[in-house]
């Protein structure tokens, strides 16, 4: 056990002050309950050293919370792409799309497409064409493709007033 009194002839083996100077205010001799208070300085230093352990474990849970949410996102987003492409499989096959820019766009955009599909999959996804389904469902898409007209003449209109 350590003996935090000093005599006056000697250094002192924690904060170094030299034979017959007083020791620096914050160290441990100055403290008879050493261990029990801690003089306000060495608090202040403690909470500021905690205080970024603190940050810095929150950055670091943060990143890895962010990474695992991308990684969630991926796998979603691959889980998915089957019906994905079933989708634009079908969309093709109705000749919804007149260039590759109309792909991209699709693609870019996606919740424009959004009523497409959930009409769609309300539909059971249908994919053969000639059943009853595949054709309701290209009608249904010719409706929506002449709102989406409408809409964008209508945006362009306004826009050129």
């Amino acid at each position: 056990m350590k003996n935090f009194e000093r005599q006056e002839s000697e250094i002192c083996e924690f904060c170094k002050a030299s034979p017959f100077v007083d020791c620096a205010a914050d160290c441990p001799c100055n403290f008879q309950e050493f261990g029990q208070q801690l003089p306000e300085s060495l608090r202040g230093i403690i909470t500021v050293e905690l205080l970024k352990q603190a940050e810095w474990i929150y950055w670091k849970k943060q990143l890895e919370w962010m990474n695992r949410m991308l990684i969630e996102r991926v796998e979603s987003v691959m889980k998915d792409w089957p019906v994905f492409m079933s989708f634009l499989r079908v969309l093709n096959e109705v000749n919804y799309f007149g260039n590759i820019k109309e792909v991209i766009d699709f693609v870019e955009k996606p919740k424009r497409s959004e009523q497409m599909y959930l009409v769609w999959n309300e539909m059971g996804e249908p994919t053969t064409p000639g059943t009853k389904m595949f054709e309701d469902f290209k009608s249904a898409l010719n409706n929506l493709r002449a709102i989406y007209k409408e809409e964008d003449n209508g945006r362009a209109s306004i826009e050129e007033e």
